[in-house]
């Protein structure tokens, strides 16, 4: 088959971690001739990627309005789907995907990319339409041996008990089973068959999210220009410390007044942040707010802490600087892969919900440690072969 035009879906997940590297694959495709369309989650940060990439065409993903019957602790991906892809009701999941099959019916593509986009591919897949997945590692799990055994979940410490696992995916499954019967397409015969065929990981083996696995095909994390400013700090005089944090954790402002407390220049980039969230630093002489997105590629090699929700999309640009870690996960995604980071054996201190009692110990231990580089353990992906990988395979249906 040859593969001419392509469409680009990224459905769900947030920030930069996503944006950067569909911005260069895009890129790079279109340097490789193929015409490339997206499907984007929302398209206020990525089209300023993608704007000045001759002939890419954008366009907003199909996406759900109502959530219902949101589940409070979401123990695997079946419960993540629930929550935020539209798998919580049979009749709108099938809208959604009938959203999704009119999008393809009318962009006719020869190959489907899917990032974190499970409609999309199921959509796709339905079709018979050729399609690949790139992930981080969190939306495409290591699959069971045994078809009929539950996907990783992201409590290992829950042990073997798999019981709520299976209950939560046969639910999903139900569900997922009765929309694609409504749209007239075959059901699918477990949940993890959702998850089964191509894919090609943007990160090392030995940070994804549930263990290393798969090794040859992960290519590792793919950084780049994030076309903003170039970041200044408010004194060049202190230690430096860079931010890049969202609402949703409850030590987000805290974290950066108790750096502030204890003398660190600070440069934060805080988007979603309301003006009254972030008024108590504001005047602060130390910290300076950027209201646009900072050029992480020109981050300087003084800074000593960087403060982050996640290790994806973060370490490449830490490990670059020698600059020690900080992350705030919001949720399992992010968990997960501060899990990883640990497990690598790189020091990085991570911030969950409880209560903290003493700032002033954790930036301690954070400074005591010593500036860790990469040393070539972890490149970061080769773009041009990552782009013709995801072109040069056969994807589902392919």
């Amino acid at each position: 088959m040859t593969i001419k035009h392509i469409v680009y879906c990224w459905q769900m997940g947030e920030g930069l971690g996503h944006i950067v590297p569909l911005a260069k694959l895009v890129r790079e495709m279109r340097a490789q001739g193929y015409q490339v369309t997206c499907a984007l989650k929302e398209t206020t940060h990525a089209p300023r990627l993608l704007g000045d990439i001759p002939g890419v065409r954008w366009l907003l993903a199909p996406r759900m309005v109502e959530r219902e019957n949101r589940i409070a602790k979401t123990l695997n991906l079946a419960d993540v789907l629930h929550n935020n892809a539209g798998f919580s009701n049979a009749a709108s999941l099938a809208k959604l995907l009938l959203a999704w099959q009119r999008m393809f019916a009318e962009l006719k593509p020869d190959r489907v990319i899917c990032d974190f986009s499970p409609t999309a591919k199921l959509a796709a897949v339905s079709m018979g339409l050729d399609v690949i997945c790139i992930d981080s590692g969190f939306s495409c799990p290591p699959l069971p041996p045994d078809a009929e055994a539950p996907l990783p979940g992201f409590f290992p410490e829950h042990g073997a008990d798999s019981a709520p696992l299976v209950v939560s995916e046969q639910r999903t499954l139900q569900l997922t089973n009765l929309a694609l019967r409504e749209i007239g397409a075959s059901p699918l015969p477990a949940f993890s068959a959702l998850f089964r065929g191509a894919v090609w990981y943007r990160n090392w083996a030995e940070f994804n999210h549930f263990g290393p696995h798969s090794h040859g095909r992960h290519l590792g994390q793919i950084s780049g220009d994030t076309a903003g400013a170039p970041p200044v700090w408010p004194d060049n005089a202190r230690p430096r410390v860079f931010a890049y944090l969202r609402p949703g954790h409850p030590h987000g402002v805290a974290v950066l007044k108790a750096a502030l407390d204890l003398r660190f220049s600070v440069l934060a980039y805080l988007p979603g942040y309301s003006e009254a969230e972030v008024a108590q630093l504001r005047h602060h002489p130390l910290f300076r707010l950027s209201v646009t997105p900072l050029n992480l590629m020109q981050l300087p090699d003084n800074v000593e802490i960087g403060i982050w929700h996640s290790p994806t999309g973060a370490v490449p640009h830490c490990l670059s600087k020698g600059m020690r870690m900080i992350f705030l996960p919001k949720h399992p995604e992010q968990e997960l892969a501060c899990a990883a980071v640990h497990g690598a054996g790189l020091a990085a201190y991570v911030i969950k919900k409880k209560k903290i009692k003493d700032w002033r110990v954790v930036f301690e231990q954070v400074i005591s440690w010593p500036r860790v580089a990469s040393g070539g353990r972890w490149m970061p992906a080769n773009v041009h072969d990552f782009a013709v990988k995801l072109l040069g395979e056969r994807g589902d249906n392919g």
